[in-house]
């Protein structure tokens, strides 16, 4: 059986696809699209939910259609529908491991924190070696604000794993929530090094340390560890905002005012980088380009949620 620590990774990867507005592999082969690939690229749940309602039906297997369900209506953000899919598909015998940490996830991102953690901890218990139940658990309990709890958790889940860079960033911004910024910078620092060594770094590494070392005011070694984080693809936009806030702070203001465009560019909806873009323009004298950096801060700034 594969690890959760496998499967969590393919599934957040994939949910960031989604996000980024990719779509996931077809079903089948795509050579041959069934109606259950082209409903998944319409993300067409009700007829997905129909085809595979049918397949049952005429004799498939219902543990594998329902829990086949529950992952697409998860990868389709449709949470509460695929932990109605999980609880079916266990009404046919045990669950995998693998919908398991996707019913705890379900859980944790619908905020029924107390469903989530009984879920991961009887994953950590089942998977005393992979580091991911420890993981989410320290991720549930910093969302609470239960920061020494979520500690403790995330230390586990990199003892178990030094080399699972997720935990690095969380650790380090709960120590710097409970007062520990030399507890976080040793922190962020092991992860730097975790990060060049891996082949898929993470760019909140670099992104937090860089943004602590500014908060210490010890400029030139921000810049240098956000610059680190630069060849990380995909791009960030805060990393380029923040490089942007300590080269401004060191009055490097053309050097400040390229990353503060290049966060515009990497994500043209995201305001603080047209605010800031505008107001560095203002003072270098550059009048009529930064009025149009704030009118397109205006602009973002008076957008509703979820409006386009």
């Amino acid at each position: 059986m594969r690890s959760v620590l496998f499967y969590t990774l393919s599934l957040v990867s994939t949910v960031l696809s989604l996000r980024a507005g990719q779509l996931p592999a077809p079903v089948n082969t795509p050579a041959n699209p069934s109606a259950l690939d082209a409903a998944v690229k319409r993300r067409d749940y009700p007829a997905i939910k129909q085809i595979l309602l049918d397949r049952i039906a005429q004799g498939g297997n219902a543990g594998q259609n329902f829990s086949q369900l529950a992952r697409i209506a998860f990868l389709l953000d449709r949470l509460e529908d695929a932990l109605e899919a999980i609880s079916s598909a266990g009404k046919s015998g045990p669950i995998t491991a693998e919908l398991r940490f996707t019913q705890a996830l379900a859980w944790q991102r619908l905020t029924k924190y107390d469903e989530a953690r009984q879920a991961w901890t009887a994953l950590g218990t089942d998977f005393p070696q992979d580091p991911v139940p420890a993981y989410w658990l320290g991720r549930l309990e910093a969302d609470l604000q239960r920061y020494e709890v979520a500690k403790t958790h995330l230390k586990r889940a990199i003892r178990l794993n030094p080399a699972f860079l997720r935990a690095y960033p969380v650790l380090g911004l709960c120590e710097e929530f409970t007062g520990a910024d030399e507890n976080a910078l040793a922190v962020y620092l092991d992860g730097m090094s975790r990060n060049q060594q891996s082949k898929q770094p993470l760019v909140d590494i670099p992104l937090n340390l860089g943004a602590l070392l500014e908060k210490l005011n010890r400029l030139p070694e921000a810049e240098k560890a956000l610059r680190a984080g630069l060849p990380i693809r995909p791009p960030s936009a805060p990393l380029h905002f923040r490089l942007g806030l300590v080269l401004e702070k060191q009055k490097k203001l053309e050097a400040a005012a390229a990353e503060y465009r290049a966060a515009g560019g990497v994500n043209p909806q995201y305001p603080e980088a047209h605010l800031a873009l505008g107001r560095l323009l203002t003072r270098m004298g550059q009048t009529a380009e930064a009025q149009k950096e704030l009118d397109r801060f205006q602009e973002l700034k008076a957008k509703k949620p979820g409006q386009k």
